[in-house]
Order: C-alpha cells, then structure tokens, then sequence
C-alpha cells in the first residue's frame, strides 16, 4: 500500500521579513475585519469594534494598548454583542496625542488571528487623537459650590507626571508649594487612592513627598488639599498614573489562570452511530517582562489513519525580543509560505526592531496509509505479510 502525503512532512525554514499592518486580516480560514476608529480625542473613551468570521470557537479576545513609549500594555478582554467583539480604551487614559493598541483572537484549536496581522504587540497600531472639544461654557471659570470658596494657589506636580506609565520601585509622589503664598503647612493632606497618607508624607521646603512603602500595579489617583493660614482652603490637586510592574524583581508577582472542560457527544451519519469524547485545557501565566501560554486538546477522534485531531502547544514569550513555540502552533510568515496553517515542532522568533528572524521546524502533515480515498486508511499486518516471485505483497 503506498504511502500519501499531501504537503511535505518537514519544513524547515528561515526567514528574515519585514513586518507591516493592514486593517483586514485573512489567515487560511479566519478573517477578520476592524476599522480603526476615525473621530477619537484625548480624555475621551475611544470604543474598538471588530467582526471576526471563524467556523472556529474564540477561546479568548483581548485588547492591548499603551501610550507611545510605554514599555508594557494593559489588556482588557473584549466582549462579543450583536456579531462583534468591542472593547474601550477609558478616556482617562488618554493623555497624550495618540495612543497604540493591538487585538488578538486565541482559537480553540491554537490558532491565532490578530490586529495587526504581523506582530500585533511589536507592532501595534497607532492611532492619532484628536484635542477633545470644548464647550462653550467651558471656557468661563465656573463658581465653586454654594457654601465653599476655594482659595486660587500655585501648586507644582513634581512626581510622577500625570498619566505617566511607571515600576513601583519608583513611584515618589512629590509637588511643589515654593510658589504658593500664604499657606498653612499643618493642613496639608495627601491622599493616594483615597487613603490618607499624610501621617507618612514629609512637609518641607515647599516639597511635598510620599514614597510608598508597596503600591499595587494598576492605575492610581492622588490628592492634595490645604488651607491658608486664614483658614480658607485651597483648591485641591488631583491627578492619576499607572503602575507597570518590569524586571526581575516581580518574579513574586507571577500571574496565572486556567480551565479544563470536558464534552460528550452522539454523532450519528449515513446511519453511522459513534460518539465523542473531548477534553481541552488551557494554562496561562506570566510577568511583565515575560508569559506563558500552554493548550491541550485529546479527543477520541484521534486514529491513526486520519491526519491528528489532538492538540499540545506550549508558546514562550520574553519581552518584545523572543518567542518560542513547542508543539502545535499555528505561524503567520507570508501568504505565499505560511499563513495560519498548523505546524507540529518547534518554532523560534527573534525580532530585534531592525532585523527579524524566524525558524520553524517541523510537520506539516504526518504520513497515513492510504486506500484510495479521503480518510481511507488501513493498517498493515507486517507480520502477515511476504512478498511473492514477482515482489508484489500477499496477505
């Protein structure tokens, strides 16, 4: 019986490329489509809407973004209403002129659709933001509240800037009151996420500083009131940041989730019964300079005779410089080599801004016994088996 193979059963390949983004992915199967949006403004939530066309399941969407510059995202997951998958980036984010943000979709079979096609978190896309508009009322000094009459002072924000994207290791929360006139200092109160911190500021020099002891990674909101000394209080500062945690010293703060399911079914075709079991799992974890990302599927449908229906993927990712696949993955290398189409083995990306390379080794399709027709396998009995005068095989 001869042995078929409908694509090479090694690859090996190296490839130097040149990565681009476009508003239309098409992968061999998924395609998704997402127009960036055309009217988005600093300190306004910006909504992010895409359509993805799949036969398969989405296991799991997200939205990355960050400011230019940052050195990590932050990640909301996307939620799918009415055939599309939206997310918002919150206005209070948006502090500069633009902002950068990616949208990847894991499939349940390990494949990967992403926004950019090419490197989504390398290459994110940027999106410019217009200055928000104001109203004409907007423009005239509204009078305080009936009963408070806030004195006007000149107050400094020293650290950390507003908006500014920064490693706990170095968060100091300081302003300036050098210029400010006629303030009473024993009425200073600093709050950071509402907390009063005052007891453990230091006052002095017209320098206001707190260094937090510990501070959680996520956004953060600070607060600083005062009186004069005629007992009036001074218009209170506010302003907010983010913490990224990067380094090796958030080895502590290892993140990560999982989930197994299982699923039984009855299959019945041309009066054929058979039934299936599957079961799938997923393991995720990581750190801010690192993550892990672990598939598992094994279903009964597995045979011999069939091209593999299991599934074991395992993806590494260090930084913006390395990523290593092992197992079934799915790469995005070209539309004329690879695009989407399922490789068993091993696959290795360096991407050092100005220069790129992969490596992928491994199957593409691994050898069946064939009889003649689709899925139409049979096992040989070599121990059955010789070969007659004229070297044909008899059974």
């Amino acid at each position: 019986m001869p042995v078929k193979r409908d694509l090479p059963g090694f690859l090996l390949l190296l490839i130097f490329t040149l990565t681009f983004t476009g508003n239309i992915l098409i992968a061999d199967g998924p395609l998704l489509y997402h127009q960036p949006p055309g009217d988005a403004r600093e300190g306004q939530d910006v909504g992010i809407t895409a359509t993805l066309f799949s036969t398969v399941p989405v296991r799991e969407a997200l939205l990355y973004y960050r400011l230019p510059g940052a050195v990590s995202y932050l990640e909301i997951p996307l939620k799918f209403t009415q055939g599309s998958w939206i997310g918002v980036i919150p206005g209070s984010y948006l502090t500069q002129s633009a902002v950068e943000y990616a949208l990847i979709f894991q499939l349940e079979d390990g494949g990967m659709v992403a926004f950019p096609k090419e490197d989504p978190l390398r290459n994110p896309y940027y999106l410019s933001l217009k200055p928000t508009l104001k109203k004409p009322d907007e423009f005239v000094r509204k009078p305080a509240p009936v009963g408070v009459q806030y004195a006007l002072s000149d107050i400094m924000i020293l650290s950390p800037d507003p908006g500014a994207l920064i490693n706990p290791k170095e968060v100091v929360i300081a302003a300036s009151i050098f210029a400010a006139q006629d303030i009473d200092t024993t009425t200073i109160r600093l709050s950071l996420d509402g907390r009063d911190v005052t007891p453990q500021t230091t006052i002095g020099g017209g320098i206001i500083t707190y260094v937090p002891e510990k501070i959680e990674r996520g956004p953060h909101s600070v607060k600083i009131e005062m009186n004069t000394n005629q007992g009036v209080p001074v218009k209170p500062v506010s302003w907010s940041f983010q913490v990224v945690g990067v380094g090796l010293d958030l080895l502590k703060n290892v993140e990560y989730n999982g989930n197994l399911q299982t699923r039984l079914s009855t299959e019945a075709v041309g009066g054929t019964v058979r039934n299936v079991a599957e079961l799938t799992g997923t393991v995720n974890g990581g750190l801010s300079w690192a993550s892990m990302r672990g598939f598992v599927r094994r279903t009964t449908r597995e045979s011999p005779y069939l091209q593999p229906y299991n599934r074991l993927s395992l993806k590494l990712q260090l930084g913006d410089y390395l990523s290593l696949d092992i197992g079934d993955f799915n790469p995005n290398v070209s539309p004329f080599t690879l695009s989407g189409k399922r490789v068993r083995g091993l696959g290795v990306d360096i991407d050092l801004d100005w220069f790129q390379v992969q490596v992928i080794q491994g199957e593409l399709n691994r050898a069946v016994q064939e009889n003649n027709r689709v899925d139409g396998g049979v096992k040989l009995l070599t121990e059955n088996t010789s070969r007659d005068t004229t070297n044909r095989f008899t059974f």
